[in-house]
Protein backbone atom coordinates (compact mmCIF):
# COMPACT_ATOMS: atom_id res chain seq x y z
CA UNK A 1 0.00 0.00 0.00
CA UNK A 2 0.88 3.79 -0.58
CA UNK A 3 2.83 4.96 2.48
CA UNK A 4 -0.31 7.42 2.83
CA UNK A 5 -0.14 8.49 6.72
CA UNK A 6 -3.47 11.07 7.00
CA UNK A 7 -5.37 7.61 4.90
CA UNK A 8 -3.92 4.92 7.42
CA UNK A 9 -4.53 6.91 10.61
CA UNK A 10 -8.03 8.24 9.08
CA UNK A 11 -8.75 4.11 8.36
CA UNK A 12 -7.19 3.29 12.40
CA UNK A 13 -9.67 5.94 13.62
CA UNK A 14 -12.59 4.87 11.46
CA UNK A 15 -12.29 1.07 12.45
CA UNK A 16 -12.06 2.12 16.29
CA UNK A 17 -15.39 4.24 16.06
CA UNK A 18 -16.98 1.18 14.04
CA UNK A 19 -15.48 -1.50 16.07
CA UNK A 20 -14.48 -0.05 19.84
CA UNK A 21 -10.59 -1.33 19.52
CA UNK A 22 -7.64 -1.68 16.88
CA UNK A 23 -5.70 -4.46 15.71
CA UNK A 24 -2.84 -4.89 17.66
CA UNK A 25 1.19 -5.49 16.72
CA UNK A 26 2.35 -8.86 17.60
CA UNK A 27 5.82 -10.71 17.85
CA UNK A 28 6.29 -14.19 16.55
CA UNK A 29 5.51 -16.89 19.28
CA UNK A 30 8.87 -18.28 19.55
CA UNK A 31 9.93 -14.99 20.27
CA UNK A 32 7.45 -14.35 22.92
CA UNK A 33 8.32 -17.35 24.81
CA UNK A 34 12.56 -16.58 24.45
CA UNK A 35 11.13 -12.85 26.20
CA UNK A 36 9.15 -14.63 29.18
CA UNK A 37 12.26 -17.10 29.69
CA UNK A 38 14.78 -14.12 29.39
CA UNK A 39 12.91 -11.92 31.54
CA UNK A 40 12.94 -14.82 34.37
CA UNK A 41 16.92 -16.11 33.52
CA UNK A 42 18.80 -13.44 32.83
CA UNK A 43 16.60 -9.99 34.29
CA UNK A 44 15.98 -11.40 37.24
CA UNK A 45 12.16 -11.57 36.77
CA UNK A 46 12.18 -7.31 37.45
CA UNK A 47 9.55 -5.06 36.14
CA UNK A 48 10.44 -3.77 32.87
CA UNK A 49 10.44 -0.25 31.60
CA UNK A 50 11.67 0.14 28.15
CA UNK A 51 13.22 3.13 26.63
CA UNK A 52 13.94 4.50 23.50
CA UNK A 53 16.17 7.68 23.94
CA UNK A 54 16.58 8.97 20.77
CA UNK A 55 20.54 10.24 19.92
CA UNK A 56 20.79 10.83 15.80
CA UNK A 57 23.41 12.69 16.61
CA UNK A 58 25.91 10.03 18.30
CA UNK A 59 25.22 8.01 14.81
CA UNK A 60 27.48 8.27 11.65
CA UNK A 61 24.48 9.90 9.46
CA UNK A 62 22.36 12.27 11.86
CA UNK A 63 19.21 13.40 10.84
CA UNK A 64 16.63 15.53 12.31
CA UNK A 65 18.87 15.96 15.54
CA UNK A 66 16.38 18.48 16.57
CA UNK A 67 14.11 15.33 17.47
CA UNK A 68 16.72 14.28 19.57
CA UNK A 69 16.22 13.37 23.41
CA UNK A 70 17.75 15.49 26.36
CA UNK A 71 19.92 12.89 27.14
CA UNK A 72 20.91 14.33 30.87
CA UNK A 73 16.52 14.22 31.86
CA UNK A 74 16.87 10.58 30.87
CA UNK A 75 20.06 9.81 32.98
CA UNK A 76 18.41 11.79 35.61
CA UNK A 77 15.04 9.95 35.77
CA UNK A 78 16.87 6.30 35.33
CA UNK A 79 19.35 7.38 38.91
CA UNK A 80 15.63 8.82 40.51
CA UNK A 81 13.96 5.35 40.52
CA UNK A 82 16.83 3.80 41.23
CA UNK A 83 16.81 5.40 44.73
CA UNK A 84 13.12 5.17 44.77
CA UNK A 85 11.98 1.75 43.03
CA UNK A 86 15.36 -0.09 42.82
CA UNK A 87 13.08 -2.76 41.28
CA UNK A 88 12.37 -1.15 37.83
CA UNK A 89 14.35 -2.30 35.21
CA UNK A 90 15.42 0.25 32.27
CA UNK A 91 15.87 -1.74 28.96
CA UNK A 92 17.28 1.20 26.45
CA UNK A 93 16.25 -0.10 23.31
CA UNK A 94 17.54 1.06 19.63
CA UNK A 95 20.33 1.51 17.19
CA UNK A 96 24.04 0.53 19.05
CA UNK A 97 25.34 3.69 18.35
CA UNK A 98 22.45 5.44 19.75
CA UNK A 99 22.72 5.06 23.62
CA UNK A 100 25.20 6.56 25.53
CA UNK A 101 28.29 4.02 26.72
CA UNK A 102 27.84 5.67 30.75
CA UNK A 103 24.24 4.15 30.95
CA UNK A 104 25.43 0.59 30.61
CA UNK A 105 27.90 1.38 34.30
CA UNK A 106 24.25 1.87 36.03
CA UNK A 107 22.60 -1.39 37.92
CA UNK A 108 18.98 -0.53 36.33
CA UNK A 109 19.81 -0.43 32.87
CA UNK A 110 20.13 -3.29 30.84
CA UNK A 111 20.90 -2.61 26.65
CA UNK A 112 19.86 -5.65 24.66
CA UNK A 113 22.13 -4.32 21.75
CA UNK A 114 25.25 -4.48 24.08
CA UNK A 115 24.67 -8.02 24.15
CA UNK A 116 24.80 -9.31 20.83
CA UNK A 117 20.41 -9.03 20.58
CA UNK A 118 18.77 -7.21 18.02
CA UNK A 119 15.41 -5.20 17.17
CA UNK A 120 13.14 -8.57 17.07
CA UNK A 121 14.30 -9.56 20.64
CA UNK A 122 14.15 -5.31 21.49
CA UNK A 123 10.08 -5.55 20.38
CA UNK A 124 9.67 -8.62 22.24
CA UNK A 125 10.95 -7.74 25.28
CA UNK A 126 8.59 -4.31 24.95
CA UNK A 127 5.70 -6.49 24.51
CA UNK A 128 6.02 -7.91 27.82
CA UNK A 129 7.50 -4.60 29.75
CA UNK A 130 5.50 -2.95 32.40
CA UNK A 131 5.43 0.53 30.01
CA UNK A 132 7.14 2.10 27.60
CA UNK A 133 8.73 5.52 27.20
CA UNK A 134 10.73 7.33 24.45
CA UNK A 135 11.01 9.65 21.62
CA UNK A 136 8.35 9.85 19.03
CA UNK A 137 10.20 6.89 16.73
CA UNK A 138 9.57 3.50 15.05
CA UNK A 139 9.60 1.69 18.55
CA UNK A 140 7.44 4.47 19.84
CA UNK A 141 4.42 3.94 16.65
CA UNK A 142 4.92 0.10 17.68
CA UNK A 143 4.12 0.43 21.50
CA UNK A 144 1.52 2.88 20.13
CA UNK A 145 -0.50 -0.88 18.55
CA UNK A 146 0.08 -2.50 21.66
CA UNK A 147 -1.76 -2.73 25.13
CA UNK A 148 1.45 -1.45 27.23
CA UNK A 149 1.51 1.85 28.78
CA UNK A 150 3.50 4.09 26.82
CA UNK A 151 4.16 7.86 27.39
CA UNK A 152 5.25 9.51 23.81
CA UNK A 153 7.65 12.26 23.96
CA UNK A 154 7.99 15.24 21.53
CA UNK A 155 5.61 14.26 19.24
CA UNK A 156 5.60 16.39 16.12
CA UNK A 157 3.14 18.87 15.71
CA UNK A 158 2.75 18.04 11.48
CA UNK A 159 1.75 14.93 12.50
CA UNK A 160 -1.57 16.16 14.46
CA UNK A 161 -3.65 16.57 11.76
CA UNK A 162 -2.72 13.16 9.74
CA UNK A 163 -3.57 11.10 13.24
CA UNK A 164 -6.83 12.77 14.15
CA UNK A 165 -5.57 14.64 16.93
CA UNK A 166 -4.60 18.27 18.15
CA UNK A 167 -1.55 19.52 19.22
CA UNK A 168 -1.99 18.97 22.89
CA UNK A 169 -4.49 15.87 23.14
CA UNK A 170 -3.15 13.56 25.38
CA UNK A 171 -3.78 10.49 23.62
CA UNK A 172 -4.57 8.80 20.53
CA UNK A 173 -8.85 8.11 19.63
CA UNK A 174 -7.96 4.15 19.93
CA UNK A 175 -5.50 4.54 23.04
CA UNK A 176 -5.81 3.48 26.92
CA UNK A 177 -6.49 5.60 29.75
CA UNK A 178 -2.40 4.66 30.46
CA UNK A 179 -1.24 5.27 26.70
CA UNK A 180 0.30 9.03 26.70
CA UNK A 181 1.90 11.58 23.84
CA UNK A 182 2.90 14.87 24.50
CA UNK A 183 4.05 17.63 22.10
CA UNK A 184 7.35 19.13 23.35
CA UNK A 185 10.50 18.01 24.20
CA UNK A 186 10.65 15.88 27.50
CA UNK A 187 12.35 17.66 30.89
CA UNK A 188 13.38 15.73 34.23
CA UNK A 189 10.11 16.33 35.98
CA UNK A 190 7.98 15.18 33.45
CA UNK A 191 9.68 12.11 32.74
CA UNK A 192 9.67 11.38 36.45
CA UNK A 193 6.01 12.28 36.66
CA UNK A 194 4.95 9.95 33.37
CA UNK A 195 6.72 7.20 35.28
CA UNK A 196 5.00 7.34 38.41
CA UNK A 197 1.99 7.65 36.68
CA UNK A 198 2.04 4.88 34.54
CA UNK A 199 4.18 2.55 36.20
CA UNK A 200 1.60 2.22 39.12
CA UNK A 201 -1.01 2.14 36.89
CA UNK A 202 -1.72 -1.67 35.57
CA UNK A 203 1.76 -3.90 36.74
CA UNK A 204 1.67 -6.89 34.71
CA UNK A 205 0.29 -9.55 37.68
CA UNK A 206 3.66 -11.82 37.21
CA UNK A 207 5.63 -8.88 38.27
CA UNK A 208 3.91 -7.76 41.15
CA UNK A 209 5.36 -9.59 43.85
CA UNK A 210 8.95 -8.57 42.56
CA UNK A 211 7.27 -5.12 42.85
CA UNK A 212 6.06 -5.64 46.36
CA UNK A 213 9.47 -7.13 47.65
CA UNK A 214 12.46 -5.20 45.41
CA UNK A 215 15.63 -6.51 47.65
CA UNK A 216 14.68 -9.77 46.15
CA UNK A 217 15.67 -7.90 42.41
CA UNK A 218 18.36 -9.61 40.72
CA UNK A 219 20.61 -7.30 38.60
CA UNK A 220 21.16 -8.40 35.04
Amino acid sequence: MKNDYPLVHERINAFYARHGYVPKLVVPRALHEWALRFHQSELGGRPLVTVNVRQSSLTNFPVVTYRDSPLECWQELIDSVASLRPEALFVVVGGFQEWEHQLSLRPNVFIPRAYGLTLAHELALMKIASLFMGSSSGFATFATFTDTAYAIFNAEHAFAAAAGVKVGDRRFPFANGNQIISWHPETTSELIERFEELYRSNPPEMLRAIAANPTKAAAP
